[in-house]
């Protein structure tokens, strides 16, 4: 854990106070009171996107060069809007990130004021992210479980549209 002025506050062996921030390690996916899967730190990126409860958390992407460029991504979350056909089932959902990150640190000779290297960076993290989410979303329907609350996001959103699609929800 990190020091954090926003955490509970544990004394130290000097006696002095000390402040941490918990660091997210994952998530187990329970499906009928049995752990079904264990999403690492890795991963946990794309439940905290789809959740809106991302916290911070850092991601290493390539810049243009090859080297090795740390992210820290300070918020993020999504918005769903449901996709109807024309006899009133769900096609699908369609997905739209939102995450702000900073540079953290470069391991070589980045310039962050060059168009094209920021580009670049942008889109190293916009498929990071879309790789994270998409797997997230993948192991929630091979488990057939909406661990991540889709459904009842969907449900609020749209109540009509959403019980015309029957029940159980299935991702």
């Amino acid at each position: 854990p990190s020091p954090s002025p926003e955490s509970s506050a544990a004394p130290s062996s000097s006696g002095e106070s000390e402040s941490y921030t918990a660091a997210l390690a994952g998530f187990a996916v329970m499906v009928d009171n049995q752990l079904r899967a264990f999403i690492d730190t890795e991963l946990a990126l794309g439940v905290g996107i789809l959740t809106d409860k991302s916290g911070v958390t850092d991601l290493q992407v390539e810049d243009m060069n090859g080297d090795q460029v740390t992210l820290e991504i300070n918020d993020g979350g999504c918005s769903l809007a449901p996709v109807w056909a024309p006899d009133g089932s769900l096609r699908y959902l369609q997905i739209a990130a939102d995450v702000s990150a900073t540079v953290l640190e470069i391991d070589g000779n980045g310039e962050l004021n060059d168009d094209n290297y920021s580009d670049h960076l942008t889109g190293q993290l916009e498929e990071a992210v879309w790789q994270r989410i998409h797997a997230v979303l993948a192991l929630s329907k091979e488990l057939g479980a909406d661990f991540l609350g889709l459904g009842s996001r969907l449900a609020l959103k749209e109540p009509v549209m959403y019980h015309s699609i029957g029940l159980p929800f299935s991702t």
